[in-house]
């Protein structure tokens, strides 16, 4: 590696330090409070009832795979820009919870079904008269 093209910088920056650290710290936390519900731009000030509420997601952990895909379809995703995984990946899990709860729900449907009258081959067996298990009872 050449040492001349070696771009070193300490801890202290000569860059001038524009804030006006003494007038932020003599703001009071009602002035503070007022400037943020003032700017458009800021989040809303969280308070202790939302900090209460808030749970830690820990996300699922990635596999690594590889897929196939048509070109056009990871053309598109590509287009878009810098994480166009983690995009696929988002557009596969909408999908994922839609059809599983679209399947809970024919599940459900179809146990709530067959509680409500006999199952098919209860009344075939019904029909074919005694088998050799049940013959001896």
């Amino acid at each position: 590696m050449n040492g001349r093209r070696t771009i070193r910088r300490s801890l202290k920056s000569t860059v001038p330090d524009w804030s006006d650290w003494d007038r932020a710290e003599a703001l009071t936390d009602r002035e503070i409070e007022n400037a943020t519900e003032s700017d458009p731009d800021a989040a809303p000030i969280l308070g202790a009832d939302w900090f209460a509420r808030a749970r830690v997601v820990i996300p699922p952990a990635k596999e690594l795979i590889s897929i196939r895909v048509d070109k056009d379809v990871l053309d598109f995703f590509r287009a878009i820009g810098r994480g166009y995984q983690t995009r696929m990946n988002a557009v596969l899990r909408a999908f994922m919870e839609h059809e599983g709860q679209s399947a809970r729900t024919e599940r459900l449907a179809h146990r709530q079904a067959a509680a409500r009258k006999p199952s098919v081959t209860r009344k075939a067996a019904a029909a074919k008269g005694p088998t050799a298990k049940t013959r001896g009872r």
